[in-house]
């Protein structure tokens, strides 16, 4: 047994997690350490080597989900730093704002094909191609920001291979679709909310500059669909995975979103002509690297209670 019983334990590990979480600290730190401190007050310290072996231990079911996860987020986080690296990413956005003849429509639209990257600072690559449209509307600095923010954020609860959406269906054991199409509501409000408040009282204008041709805007298509292809691809895989894939429990094992980012950055790198030196940079950003210690660190945190028994003391009080 440990200093204390589980249930004062989770208290206060809790606590400790509010606070960190306050000071800004980094959210795998903030995940493994919660985890550890859970482990020294709830279990003899004798058990902690034996329950982070247990947390990835490749012979039983929950370790190899916990691996699959783990890669998986890095492997999201590798195709969302190539996209930046390559350029891909304004390809994208350059491309789509000027298929669009409408700035509101490009402002809804292109936060949210960014926040298809969920890298860290996200919004701040989004922030200059949001400005050039918000200046056609004259919107305040303070709509802009809020426009920017609000829709990139409207697409991670339906899209498939966002770490939030990775990791709840890979703890909580629910299918990836059920989760999608349970949230689909939640979008649609946002989405609404979002364009009611940010563009009230904001008068529409039209663009004669993007009044193209139809050559030119198919042009502009082809290179929408060039760069847009790595993130399609992993979408289309995702989902063709958790249809087909019921049989093999690929879902059960996480390999289902591990193998859809894998393709989305195999066809990044063939899409690109991705040379090694770029495609080695993003292994010496840690940001590559944190989010899937932050995985890791809610694996930890779930398996320290369960050996804690803290689950069956929480039903039986």
């Amino acid at each position: 047994m440990g200093f204390l019983d589980p249930f004062a334990a989770i208290i206060v590990s809790l606590a400790f997690l509010i606070v960190l979480l306050y000071k800004r600290v980094n959210l795998g730190i903030v995940l493994n350490a919660t985890a550890l401190l859970l482990a020294l007050l709830a279990l003899d310290w004798q058990q902690i080597p034996a329950v982070i072996y247990a947390t990835t231990d490749p012979s039983t079911l929950d370790g190899i989900l916990a691996i699959s996860v783990v890669i998986a987020t890095f492997a999201i986080m590798l195709l969302s730093q190539l996209y930046k690296e390559t350029g891909m990413v304004n390809d994208l956005s350059d491309s789509m704002g000027r298929m669009i003849n409408n700035p509101k429509a490009v402002l809804s639209i292109l936060p949210a094909v960014i926040g298809f990257l969920p890298v860290s600072g996200g919004a701040l690559m989004s922030a200059p191609l949001v400005d050039v449209e918000a200046e056609k509307l004259k919107l305040k600095p303070d709509r802009k920001a809020y426009v920017n923010l609000w829709f990139r954020h409207t697409i991670f609860p339906v899209y498939p291979i966002s770490q939030p959406l990775v990791v709840t269906a890979a703890m909580t054991g629910v299918a990836m679709p059920l989760i999608i199409l349970r949230q689909i509501p939640v979008v649609v409000v946002m989405v609404v909310a979002g364009y009611v408040i940010g563009f009230w009282r904001v008068s529409n204008v039209k663009d004669n500059e993007k009044v193209i041709r139809d050559g030119r805007k198919t042009s502009y298509s082809k290179a929408f669909m060039a760069a847009f292809s790595p993130i399609l691809a992993a979408i289309v895989a995702a989902i063709l995975l958790d249809v087909a894939g019921a049989s093999l429990r690929l879902s059960e094992q996480g390999f289902d979103v591990l193998i859809a980012t894998l393709v989305g950055v195999t066809v990044l790198i063939v899409v690109s002509r991705l040379d090694f030196r770029v495609f080695a940079k993003p292994f010496r950003n840690w940001g590559t690297y944190g989010i899937a210690f932050a995985a890791y660190g809610a694996f930890l945190l779930r398996e320290t209670m369960k050996e804690a028994g803290i689950r069956r003391s929480l039903h039986r009080s």
